[in-house]
């Protein structure tokens, strides 16, 4: 299982290999914003419009293979109410400290290519693929039922989320940084005793806990 997380910091470190350019393509109808890796020349998209209930992320632009995902992608969006996310990607953007899909305030459901190697969806959550870490909650999501194989919550997955419910899996060891900060609906909650480490601000703001 350690092998699984260290797998999850990598895909979260991607940053650092952008170049600072940045470029446009419309598909289907969409135009997205997207920056060049200077290694590799892959894209990582960072918006979209117009936004749309359902929009899919294209596996490449330009001809640039879509491989990173970037912070504030719906960042207060009110309309998108489904992610596609191709087989392509492998990374995910934490500027900042903040999950790429946080504040998406209509969103119900992430759907992940299952030739994606990185990322499954379950019941519309988006996990890593052996669902040992779960990194993004829809924000529009009121409950969820997490998978008994479930080891860490990673830093922001519930974050300004409208979950009011939810029981942490026995054998959970890790919950991250602000994993449930600003879920203001959630009163009560159980910690397994499988826990061992809580990060910083993982339950701040949760004023009626």
């Amino acid at each position: 299982m350690r092998s699984a997380w260290i797998v999850g910091a990598v895909i979260l470190a991607a940053a650092s290999l952008l170049a600072a350019d940045t470029y446009y393509a419309t598909v289907d109808g969409i135009r997205w914003e997207y920056t060049v890796k200077s290694v590799g020349g892959d894209a990582c998209v960072r918006s979209f419009s117009p936004h749309q209930k359902s929009v899919v992320i294209p596996s490449e632009l330009d001809g640039h293979a879509v491989t990173q995902i970037s912070t504030y992608l719906v960042q207060n969006d009110t309309t998108v109410e489904a992610i596609g996310i191709p087989a392509t990607v492998r990374y995910l953007t934490y500027n900042n400290g903040n999950n790429p899909f946080m504040g998406g305030k209509a969103l119900k459901a992430f759907r992940v290519d299952p030739g994606n190697p990185y990322f499954t969806s379950d019941n519309g959550l988006l996990y890593s693929k052996d669902k040992t870490v779960l990194y993004a909650v829809p924000g529009a999501l009121v409950s969820v039922s997490l998978p008994s194989c479930l080891k860490r919550i990673n830093d922001q997955a519930f974050q300004e989320g409208a979950i009011k419910g939810v029981e942490l899996p026995a054998g959970l060891v890790e919950i991250g940084d602000s994993a449930f900060s600003m879920c203001r609906g959630i009163t009560t909650m159980k910690i397994p005793g499988s826990v061992k480490k809580i990060g910083t601000s993982a339950f701040s703001w949760c004023v009626w806990m």
